[in-house]
């Protein structure tokens, strides 16, 4: 009787251990599926940040050309816009 307990006690303990085991593999390949989809998104982000960041860059280098090529506009459009401003400021704190 003590044979056949002990048998079937190893028995499951066998299944226990592969299951643990099995579970174990998957948990480590899921982790590994995160791990690499966290990269990704990482990379991604650092490219389109790139990208904005040059794109700006860009904007900037057009619109500091823009203001050297025509000055006289330029200070006009920031008049205009600095009236406007102060016409809608001046609209709002009275009413």
């Amino acid at each position: 009787m003590a044979n056949i307990v002990k048998k079937e006690y190893s028995k499951k303990t066998a299944e226990v251990n592969d299951s643990v085991g099995n579970m174990r593999s998957e948990f480590d390949k899921r982790t590994g599926d995160v791990h690499d989809a966290a990269n990704s998104l990482r990379q991604e982000a650092v490219r389109r940040y790139d990208e904005a960041h040059e794109q700006v860059d860009q904007s900037i280098d057009d619109s500091r050309k823009a203001v050297k090529d025509h000055p006289f506009t330029a200070v006009g459009i920031a008049l205009s816009v600095g009236i406007i401003a102060g016409v809608l400021m001046r609209r709002r704190s009275k009413a």
